[in-house]
Formats: structure tokens, sequence, C-alpha cells
């Protein structure tokens, strides 16, 4: 999930505070949601790790080469904090470790599973803004807001046929657009 946007990326080089809150406002809630992977719901201390991940990558902005740079130092830094966290915590004996499922403690399949899922739901989300709006918004009501067909009709003022017909032309582009990314996705 990258913003893409390689203007605003130099600008956060050259330390502009704008650019910066864009990369802030793209990437806190994907870093958020790692950090409770791993901590398992402790949304304080999740909030402080990512305040962190942002504030070492602001430090460090003119070594990143590219945004994808900048994404991996994020999940690193995160992963990294919350690792000292949970070893901290057993230290003072805040929590029990050996509670705490195996998959915690090492790299694990199911956080990389979350990344790529948070990933392609983002793609999917920018190529259904793309779509024309009448597909745009038979798939948003569909997906997004999980309406069957003659909600969808009522609240569009359009006739099923019509629904359907929007409703596979969306289904079709977005296979196009994803069919060269099958591999990365699956």
């Amino acid at each position: 999930m990258i913003l893409g946007d390689h203007h605003t990326f130099e600008e956060f080089k050259q330390g502009n505070l704008a650019a910066f809150e864009k990369f802030f406002e793209y990437y806190k809630r994907p870093i958020t949601l790692f950090a409770n992977s791993i901590l398992k719901n402790r949304p304080e201390i999740c909030e402080e790790i990512v305040s962190e991940c942002f504030v070492k990558a602001w430090t460090r902005r003119a070594d990143f080469e590219n945004e994808g740079k900048l994404q991996a130092f994020l999940y690193v830094v995160a992963k990294n904090a919350c690792f000292s966290t949970l070893k901290a915590a057993h230290n003072n004996n805040h929590i029990d470790i050996a509670s705490l499922s195996e998959h915690t403690l090492k790299e694990d399949p199911y956080i990389v599973n979350h990344l790529i899922r948070e990933e392609t739901l983002a793609l999917l989300r920018k190529e259904v803004d793309k779509l024309p709006a009448s597909q745009k918004h038979v798939i948003q009501l569909s997906y997004y807001e999980n309406k069957d067909i003659p909600s969808i009709c009522n609240q569009l003022k359009i006739s099923s046929n019509s629904a359907y017909a929007n409703y596979s032309r969306a289904v079709s582009t977005l296979k196009k657009k994803f069919q060269n990314k099958k591999d990365w996705l699956f």
C-alpha cells in the first residue's frame, strides 16, 4: 500500500510538514493494525509505538530512496518496538510471556498475510474509485455496505437489470486490472 505520489515523497524528504502529514495519515492505520496484531489489542501502547515510528522516519527522512523504503522502515521499526515492549513487560512481570501465542514472538505468516490483505484491499479500493460512477456505486453498496440487489435498486433508483449490468461490468473491469497481479496477490 503505497501512496505513490513522487512529488509528495520528495517534499517529505526535504522537510515539508504537510507532506509528512500526508504520509502519517496514509500509513497510520495499517501500522497501528500491524502493531495491534503483535501486542494483542493494547491500543494505548500501539499509539505510542506508531508515533515513535513516524518520529524516527522524520529524523531519517533524507535516507529513504523511495516510498517503498519508507514503508518497510515503518513496519520494521513498529515490529521491533512491539517486541521490545513485550520483552520489557515480561522482564517487569507485567505480562506472562508464556501466555502469548508462540507466533507473536517470532516472524509469522499471519502478520505477513495481514499486511498483504491490507495492501490488497487498499489496491482494490483505489481501483473501485476509478470505476465509472454507476459501477462504483453498485460495488460500494454491494461489498462495503453488504446490500442486496433490491436494496441497491431502491437506493440508486435503477432497475435490477441496470444494477446487474453495472455490477457485472465493474467485476469484469476489476478482474482485468488484477489479472497481471494475480501471482503477487496469491
